[in-house]
């Protein structure tokens, strides 16, 4: 069992989905940053959600590129003189953007109806649509599940490292790293299992 759950795992993040929605659009913004800077990170992360967007013809795509370019602007903000909170160390500023950003786009996904998570795990995992409780109001309850425990993750993860920051500078640069892609990684495996225990007697 715990095999095929490290399987289902690997099959999401070795996924064309992931791929498109997650791995290039962060791997683009991080490059396009860096070499170009703050501005021309969002605008090549706009253009080629846009493209895949128009290619799909889904909204998949388009909530992660509403992510980057959220976290995006705030960056840029940053980088003109936006020090909101006293954040003055630019690796904890992109941590609790980041943190909102997600807060902001997980909530407003919820709000529609339209859990952001489902969203990119039904992408990425195609059998989920051929679940036969698919249609049912627990597979979609699962999923608000899902996202409401998304939307608390980042809301730790703002007030831990806003507070860290400004109560000790011992650790800090840990204390960032594990709520970087470590934090994003034990979500996702959540996200895998969770659904698979709720799921168990109605399958």
């Amino acid at each position: 069992m715990n095999e095929v759950k490290r399987n289902i795992f690997l099959r999401y993040l070795t996924s064309r989905s992931a791929l498109e929605n997650i791995i290039v659009p962060i791997v683009l913004y991080s490059v396009a940053f860096w070499s170009m800077g703050a501005g021309w990170a969002v605008i090549s992360t706009a253009v080629y959600g846009g493209v895949i967007a128009l290619m799909r013809q889904g909204d998949n795509t388009l909530s992660v590129v509403l992510l980057l370019l959220f976290s995006g602007g705030c960056h840029y903000a940053f980088s003109k003189g936006f020090t909101p909170f006293g954040i003055t160390q630019e690796s904890v500023f992109l941590s609790v953007s980041s943190a909102f950003s997600m807060l902001v786009i997980l909530s407003a996904y919820s709000l529609m109806n339209r859990p952001m998570i489902k969203l990119l795990a039904e992408s990425g995992l195609p059998y989920l649509k051929t679940l036969p409780i698919r249609e049912t109001a627990l597979y979609h309850r699962v999923w608000h599940e899902v996202s409401m425990v998304w939307i608390m993750a980042q809301i730790v993860k703002f007030i831990v490292v806003l507070v860290w920051s400004h109560e000790s500078s011992h650790s800090l640069n840990t204390m960032v790293f594990l709520f970087s892609w470590p934090y994003t990684v034990a979500l996702i495996a959540f996200s895998v299992k969770w659904p698979q225990i709720r799921w168990k007697r109605a399958l």
